[in-house]
């Protein structure tokens, strides 16, 4: 099967696992009015099974580094997982329409745009592993969708997963395809961080090179990941510039998510130049990766939690 098949086989899968959990929540939950209780939607009590599945799904992948007859049950674990995610992603935008005086698309704060992202990530990583190392790439990109899980679980704990009204910045068509945009980068930007830290297991363990596909495949399984997330990143950040000039009356302000937006954008503009013309070697690529997304959390995750700025309404507390 070619690599495009591949990917479409791959995204019918999780839409058809996606729409599911939709239509079942939906049924699940006919009478949801403004009058109900916005902690006690079906969205939120699913998240714990939802992580239970990543975790699950991160388990086997590692020990399918000695079992190979873990790999089918591994992916689909993981199909598993993502489907759900993905439908959560749609449920919660529906249930906002049901509880609140007026709904909006499920990419608001810190807990709506995590759950996009286990959707975004986990599919991406689907894709990566069947088209180009069909098995062997999870153990490497499964902890990173734990850690997100188990992040989007706590947020859930400290009631962060509660839907509120938007602020009036946030009242604007171009969110959704800001954020979405947005956030195929950051997946893109994770994969190629999972294709580094298997090159430099590779490189600093030699004794692992027969379970870990080539420094080759997973170097220009990295490149094919930020040869996508890029473009569609910059796409989020002019859609952003946009989204700020009618919001604030001016397309950059310096705002601290703004700033790292810049240095993530800057680092894999770098790191396609390098790779381009410098050549360097795969171990300085594979570093370079980690950098890149270490910044990219800071711009995630760091800067609502440490910084303030227009973007405060991303915080934890939101």
């Amino acid at each position: 099967m070619s690599s495009k098949h591949i990917w479409l086989t791959t995204l019918a899968q999780v839409t058809v696992l996606a729409l599911a959990t939709l239509a079942l929540m939906v049924m699940l939950q006919p009478n949801l009015t403004p009058q109900s209780n916005p902690s006690l939607l079906l969205s939120t009590a699913a998240i714990k099974p939802m992580a239970f599945l990543f975790f699950a799904a991160t388990l086997s992948s590692l020990l399918s580094l000695y079992r190979p007859a873990l790999l089918p049950f591994t992916y689909h674990l993981l199909l598993a997982a993502t489907g759900l995610a993905s439908g959560l992603a749609l449920v919660i935008p529906w249930e906002t329409t049901q509880v609140l005086t007026s709904g909006h698309w499920g990419m608001s704060n810190m807990y709506e745009v995590s759950v996009l992202t286990l959707g975004v990530t986990g599919t991406l990583a689907l894709g990566f592993d069947k088209s180009t190392t069909p098995g062997k790439f999870l153990p490497f990109a499964m902890p990173i969708l734990a850690a997100a899980a188990a992040f989007t679980w706590w947020l859930v704990s400290i009631g962060a997963s509660t839907p509120s009204e938007l602020v009036p910045a946030l009242q604007n068509a171009i969110l959704p395809f800001h954020v979405v945009a947005n956030f195929i980068g950051y997946g893109c930007f994770a994969i190629g961080a999972a294709a580094g830290a298997g090159m430099l297991i590779r490189s600093y363990f030699p004794k692992t090179e027969s379970r870990i596909p080539s420094t080759e495949t997973l170097e220009k399984l990295a490149y094919q990941s930020i040869v996508i997330g890029f473009p569609v990143f910059s796409i989020a950040i002019l859609l952003g510039c946009i989204w700020a000039y009618q919001a604030w009356g001016g397309y950059w302000s310096w705002d601290p998510k703004e700033t790292w937006a810049l240095i993530v954008w800057l680092i894999y503009a770098a790191y396609l130049h390098a790779r381009a013309g410098l050549r360097p070697r795969p171990k300085v690529l594979a570093w370079w990766l980690l950098a890149g997304f270490a910044a990219t959390l800071f711009c995630y995750i760091g800067v609502n939690m440490f910084l303030s700025g227009l973007h405060s309404y991303g915080s934890l507390s939101s």
